[in-house]
């Protein structure tokens, strides 16, 4: 008898700390307040739907980079670099080269 009472307050316990968790348990003698469950299920969603808006600002930026890496019509940061290599690569006549001729 003694051991079915001690197994059902074991039993009462586990649920009761099961409903805590579920509920959440309200502020008390200097202990914080702990949400439940569907409480911080929400607080997931709402940082996912910021992540979400804050990788999607990310995407955009990314693809901005992407085209000025690559040539386009004059206008992008490849194209400058290349015609800076262009000039450098092939030096106008020097002085010194136009007095020995």
């Amino acid at each position: 008898m003694w051991t079915a009472v001690r197994s059902a307050a074991r039993g009462l316990r586990r649920l009761g700390h099961f409903a805590d968790d579920w509920f959440g348990e309200p502020e008390r003698n200097g202990a914080p307040a702990r949400p439940g469950v569907i409480e911080r299920i929400a607080a997931i969603e709402t940082d996912g739907a910021a992540t979400r808006d804050d990788v999607r600002g990310l995407v955009e930026r990314v693809e901005r980079v992407e085209h000025e890496l690559r040539p386009n019509s004059g206008a992008s940061l490849r194209d400058a670099i290349d015609r800076v290599e262009n000039a450098v690569a092939e030096p106008a006549e020097s002085p010194i080269t136009r007095k020995n001729r």
